[in-house]
């Protein structure tokens, strides 16, 4: 497993399906592609619907883990076929290899950047809550704190905020992206991380559900009312409120 896939950022579940893809290569053919169906996918995943790993395949995608052509061949009429890249692409900007890891945690230790459950970040970029104030500027930052970038995207993804008060972490680039499958999709995972870091579960029918309203029931919504939305959710989960199904208590679960 390359160590950029490891230490990137990623969620288990996409490193799970990167493993899974790169098993598929034909090493003797050597071109780095594969074919699995997206149902063989879900099934070696664990999951029931194969519509649960669209979300991990475009987060692959987004980093340069790998690419997607689409075409009408299989026999369902339609069929992914994966070019699994094990090196980072030139604008990669994560952690590529071990050595970089302890580079940034040598930093740390002299306070150029911080540390979180989920990884090391520039110190003072603490993201942004729903609903504090977008225009939080930082001048520890190496770039544009509103410019998009990769790594920002994967390292904030899966970001849970704080655990006391179940805030969601929202970073700069949110406010102005334009594309809304990726907003839709960093917030799913930031509310599920936000969820699990309270010690609730989050079911695969709760994060389909959850990304379906967003990308399908929202289309008016900014996407500063989105992050309102998905911040509720989490507020919302384990409690009476009709969205506390999204995150329920393991020992509640057990009963």
């Amino acid at each position: 497993m390359p160590e950029w896939i490891l230490l990137g950022g990623l969620t288990p579940q996409a490193v799970t399906l990167y493993s899974l893809l790169l098993a598929h290569v034909n090493r003797k053919e050597g071109d780095g592609l594969a074919w699995p169906g997206l149902r063989t996918l879900a099934g070696m995943m664990g999951f029931r619907r194969h519509q649960s790993v669209h979300r991990y395949v475009q987060e692959l995608e987004e980093v340069g883990a790998i690419s997607v052509q689409r075409t009408k061949d299989g026999p369902t009429g339609n069929r992914n076929v994966y070019r699994i890249n094990e090196t980072p692409e030139e604008n990669y900007t994560g952690v590529r290899s071990l050595g970089d890891f302890y580079a940034l945690r040598r930093n740390q230790n002299r306070g150029l950047v911080r540390s979180t459950a989920q990884g090391l970040f520039p110190a003072g970029d603490k993201g942004l809550s729903a609903v504090d104030d977008q225009n939080q500027t930082n001048a520890t930052r190496r770039i544009d704190p509103d410019e998009v970038t990769s790594s920002d995207a994967v390292s904030g993804r899966h970001f849970a905020g704080s655990t006391t008060d179940r805030k969601i972490f929202i970073p700069h680039w949110l406010k102005r992206c334009e594309d809304r499958g990726k907003v839709s999709q960093y917030l799913v995972g930031a509310a599920v991380a936000t969820m699990e870091a309270a010690g609730l579960e989050v079911s695969e029918d709760a994060k389909d559900a959850m990304g379906f309203t967003l990308d399908h029931k929202c289309e008016s919504l900014t996407n500063i009312q989105l992050s309102e939305r998905a911040q509720a959710w989490v507020l919302a989960a384990g409690t009476g409120d009709r969205n506390g199904w999204l995150g329920t208590w393991p020992q509640r679960k057990a009963s």
